[in-house]
Formats: structure tokens, sequence, C-alpha cells
């Protein structure tokens, strides 16, 4: 008796269909084919039906499919394994859908275009970023060929994103259409510090004028932090605990501390307001997307607390 696929309301649906299913001949298929038996553990575990979908007419077409894009084992199992079990027609249509995106087939953006999302969600945000960006659907085709990894996100996620580098960091939408890719990094382990990091050290006249929050997100962590956060380790105090803090969605309690602020040939030093009082203010700030505000009002305070010495 042939199995392909089983309800995800049948109960207990993987035993029902192995109990239906000829389980040897798929192990005998599938190991070789995955390249070893915890391979195919860690696939089974992702996905059931690997093991349930018919052989002959399921999976090796799928497979020669995906592999006459030049689609390896290793990418469809890392990225999504369920396309093995798919209705092969189906598999055809998310190909053709990657190709008029405009991804090149030999380019490592395909994989995802092809396993990342269903045809639905596909042109719902498609159709978001065409109105909330403000261009046209050629321009956001191009766009999204070049990083289509950002179709998996949600919508909700995308306006988040979008909302605060237009309110907060104050780029224009036909920016945002030109760096697309920024879109894929996280808004709160990301964004969100890396921009208010850039603020307190343009406030205090440590930043480049040139320098965007695009190339700081685009930087590996370890090179942020030696550029960024090591640099200037002395001269802004706690700024390397408060990251790694707000990198996890918090802000330390820094001890009142002596923060050194560099004019000209000058350095002053002030213990004003302690600056435990100043990341408290950031943390809120922050967490109600008004982090320039927030960092307008912190070094305010800074300069109050120099003034008082």
């Amino acid at each position: 008796m042939k199995a392909t696929h089983y309800p995800l309301s049948t109960s207990a649906p993987s035993a029902y269909g192995l109990r239906n299913c000829d389980i040897a001949s798929r192990l005998e298929f599938l190991i070789p084919l995955l390249g070893s038996y915890e391979v195919l553990l860690k696939t089974v575990k992702r996905s059931y039906r690997i093991l349930t979908s018919d052989i002959e007419e399921v999976i090796k077409p799928n497979f020669a499919q995906l592999q006459e894009c030049g689609l390896t084992v290793c990418d469809i199992v890392k990225t999504n394994p369920r396309l093995l079990s798919f209705n092969p027609e189906r598999i055809k249509r998310y190909v053709h859908r990657a190709d008029m995106l405009g991804v090149p087939r030999c380019s490592p953006a395909f994989r995802m275009a092809v396993c990342s999302t269903n045809e639905g969600s596909v042109t719902a945000r498609m159709e978001f970023l065409s109105r909330t960006l403000g261009c046209s659907m050629d321009n956001i085709l191009i766009a999204v060929g070049k990083r289509p990894t950002i179709l998996g996100l949600s919508m909700d996620n995308l306006r988040r994103k979008i909302e605060f580098l237009v309110t907060e960091v104050g780029l224009k939408l036909e920016c945002i259409v030109e760096c697309l890719g920024i879109l894929r990094y996280s808004l709160e382990k990301r964004m969100v510090p890396r921009h208010s990091v850039m603020e307190i050290l343009r406030a205090r006249g440590l930043m480049k004028k040139g320098a965007s929050l695009y190339g700081l997100i685009m930087q590996g962590e370890a090179d942020f932090v030696a550029r960024y956060i090591d640099t200037h380790k002395d001269m802004v105090h706690g700024l390397a605990d408060a990251y790694n803090a707000s990198c996890f969605g918090k802000m330390p309690v820094v001890p009142d501390s002596t923060v050194k602020k560099r004019h000209g040939r000058r350095d002053i030093y002030c213990r004003g307001f302690a600056m435990f009082e100043i990341w408290n203010l950031l943390s809120y700030m922050l967490d109600n997307y008004t982090c320039r505000s927030a960092l307008h009002l912190a070094d305010t305070l800074l300069e109050f607390s120099e003034l008082q010495q």
C-alpha cells in the first residue's frame, strides 16, 4: 500500500504512516541519499513525512527537480526537508516562482527563494513591501532577488523594522529599497543596539560624519565590537556593558562612574548624574522607539553634569 501524505489532524499521523508503508525500502534509499543514519534522524525530526512519502512518485521526482536547479541534498535538508515530500507539481511552482524573482540558480539565494515560503505569502509580502516602501513591484522584484530571505519574515516583523528605520533612524524609503537586505537582521538584537551605540558616539563627537547605520549593521559582530566598542571604551565607560545587555533585550545598571568626553585637546571628566540613571532612561525610551530623544536628553544630562564640576 502506497502512502504519500497524512493530514496533521490525524491522530498520531507519523505512527499511522509508518505502519502502512514499507519502511525498510525507504531506509535503504534514504540513508545513502542523505549520507548517514544520523542525518536521516535529524531530518525525520524536522519532517517525518520523508518516511511516509512514496519514493518513486514523490521523493525521487522532487529530488531530481531540485538537483537540476543546482541544489544538493545538503541544501535541501538544511533549509526545508519537507520539500522532498511535497507534490512534485508544487515543487515546479516553487522553482518557477524563484526564477520569476530573477534569482540566478547558481547563487546561494536561489535555495532560500525555493525553500523559504509558499506562493501566497510571497505575493503578500511583495505587495506589502511595494505598498509600504512606495515603489513599484518591478523595483521590489529586483531588490528581493538580491535578498530573497526577507520573504520568509512575517509582515509584522517587516513593518516594525521599516517603522524603526524611518521614524527613529531617519532613513528615506528609497534608501531602504536600495539596501533591502538590512531587513533580514534582528530589530532587537542588531538594529536597536547598534543604532544606540552610533547615536551615543555621534553625540560625543566620536563617530565619523559619513558613517551609516547600514554599514554598522552589515558588519560582523567581532568587527563591530573591535571598531566601535573597544576603541571607545576608555572614552565612554559602560558602553560595552550597555551594548552587550541591549543585545539581550535589557540594559544594565551601571555603577556611578566617570565618563570621559573629548573637547579639542581637553579631556573633561563628569560625575553629576549616575550612569545607571542615564542608561535606565535610555532603556525606557528605547523600548518605546524614541531613542533619538532619549539620547539627546542623556547627552544634555552629561553636559549639565560637567558644568556642575
